[in-house]
């Protein structure tokens, strides 16, 4: 599948924070904020729909699997049969290599 859009999310009991990769060129991004709600979910999606000219089977929502935070947005995603990724944490840190003082930031999709 060739994906136009990519948007990493970063979840946490409350929140969710999404980046929006409009291109391969990192420069190329968007954040916004979304509570970790159906609410927050629906408005998640109606950004990216905003954001970014492509259907829904364009888009690939990538996240980090942080099992009960992650599980509701996980269902929802599914429900509207949208693409999603979720990684291993492990998985994740690994690819980073190593990094002392890791903020989310300088993780971000």
């Amino acid at each position: 599948m060739n994906y136009k859009l990519f948007v990493g999310i970063d979840q946490s009991k409350l929140t969710l924070d999404a980046v929006m990769c409009k291109s391969l060129d990192e420069k190329a991004t968007v954040h916004q904020q979304f509570k970790n709600d159906r609410k927050g979910f629906a408005a998640l999606l109606k950004w990216v729909k905003s954001q970014g000219n492509c259907e829904l089977r364009e888009i690939l929502f990538c996240s980090e699997n942080t099992g009960i935070y992650s599980l509701n947005l996980s269902v929802f995603l599914n429900e509207i049969n949208a693409d999603f990724w979720l990684e291993n944490p492990i998985q994740i840190k690994r690819s980073a290599g190593l990094v002392r003082g890791k903020t989310n930031r300088a993780l971000d999709l």
